[in-house]
């Protein structure tokens, strides 16, 4: 495992990545909620640009007429067709799919941001 330096801490603003370019991968990095988060900027439905979507809480029904909005976990909805995957784990919000976005392990060191590739 190689760590890249991507970014330095507080250029990356909450709700947009910066997508940086790492072995030949186009990788968005995100930073919501005091974490940063770096994503394959492919989605595994269609292969949009996933890290040009949306960055979101989740949406929970309890039933038919009850739904509570939960931003415990966030997740990255794709620009295309909307489907939402965990920004911490890649699989997507729906069980049934099966399918999940790549995540790489990021650190911070001496105020500078690291991607593993």
């Amino acid at each position: 495992m190689v760590w890249n330096l991507v970014a330095r801490e507080g250029e990356i603003a909450p709700g947009k990545a910066k997508l940086v370019q790492v072995d030949n991968k186009q990788i968005g990095i995100f930073y919501e909620g005091n974490k940063y988060y770096a994503i394959l900027n492919i989605c595994p439905h269609f292969h949009a640009e996933i890290c040009k979507g949306h960055v979101t809480g989740t949406l929970i029904c309890h039933s038919f007429e009850e739904y509570e909005m939960r931003h415990d976990e966030l997740v990255l909805r794709c620009p295309w067709h909307h489907w939402e995957f965990a920004m911490d784990s890649g699989k997507a919000v729906i069980p049934s799919i099966k399918q999940r976005l790549k995540i790489y392990e990021v650190k911070v060191e001496d105020g500078n941001v690291f991607v593993a590739v």
